[in-house]
């Protein structure tokens, strides 16, 4: 039981790595502190992307209690305990993502909450040029609002 609870956090731990590495402060290559105040950014709403995930008729899920399948072969999508997921749970995690700049490089603090339990999660670190995101176009494959 333990390496299998191993098993399904390296993978967290792993994407935690990647995304403090790629979410990395441009740092001044002088010698010298510069008293400047760290950047930081707060997320309070995570945006839950259904990627390979769909209902029974292959369409995106919209209720809470649409069973959710794998798109690409139409597998049930389960969760750790057997029971297969609906899109409620799929979609219920909340919580709070803040990373900060500082003199020793990048702080992430993460803060969840409705997680499947023993579940396997991505993080991703999605940044945005000017004028930023609209929520109204396609992004990703995926039809705006």
């Amino acid at each position: 039981m333990k390496a299998i609870i191993v098993n399904l956090f390296r993978p967290l731990l792993i994407c935690l790595a990647v995304i403090t590495v790629l979410a990395s402060c441009d740092k001044d290559e002088s010698p010298l502190p510069t008293p400047e105040p760290s950047a930081s950014a707060t997320l309070t709403d995570p945006i839950t992307v259904p990627f390979f995930v769909v209902t029974e008729d292959g369409e995106m899920p919209s209720d809470d209690g649409q069973l959710l399948y794998e798109a690409r072969q139409h597998n049930p999508l389960l969760a750790p305990d057997g029971h297969q997921l609906t899109w409620g749970e799929f979609s219920s995690v909340k919580g709070e993502m803040m990373a900060e700049c500082t003199d020793e490089g990048t702080r992430v603090s993460l803060n969840l909450s409705g997680l499947i339990p023993y579940g396997q999660y991505t993080l991703w670190n999605v940044t945005f040029e000017a004028p930023g995101m609209d929520p109204t176009q396609e992004m990703l494959g995926i039809d705006g609002l």
